[in-house]
């Protein structure tokens, strides 16, 4: 497989959605989270309005709809916080499956240290540039 090649094809509806309420110290963090318009139910959502006490988001991209699902009609979205960027992050063909970052991607550098993740999901070493990247692969110029 193609260094940045990974399955598009998911059926889920939501990015990254904590559906319980019991949960402690959960940190979401270096994500890049892009939904399509057709089956979204948020981006980084909290299922339970008692979770959100719970949860560090930041450093994460988020990009399309939020929204909650009626299924869950406590849900709050946790992705529009300030530490978070909300921009199309900039892949070199997601359509395609490659979710390598383009050199302009504003997913560069933006992300923060994590003990222990040193390398990206090829292996690359992290952090390329100035800081870690956002998402699965670290750019390469």
């Amino acid at each position: 497989m193609a260094r940045g090649r990974a399955s598009t094809k998911g059926y889920g509806t939501s990015g990254i959605y904590i559906v319980t309420n019991r949960v402690e110290n959960i940190v979401i963090q270096n994500n890049i989270v892009m939904l399509d318009p057709e089956r979204v139910v948020g981006l980084i959502t909290a299922g339970h309005s008692s979770a959100v006490a719970e949860l560090t988001v930041n450093h994460n991209l988020v990009f399309g709809p939020t929204e909650c699902s009626n299924d869950y009609p406590n849900c709050v979205e946790v992705s529009g916080g300030p530490e978070n960027l909300s921009a199309d992050p900039r892949f070199v063909d997601a359509a395609g499956g490659d979710l390598t970052l383009l050199a302009d991607s504003p997913a560069i550098d933006q992300g923060v240290a994590i003990a222990g993740l040193v390398d990206d999901f090829d292996g690359l070493a992290r952090p390329q540039g100035a800081g870690v990247d956002l998402g699965a692969y670290e750019h390469s110029p």
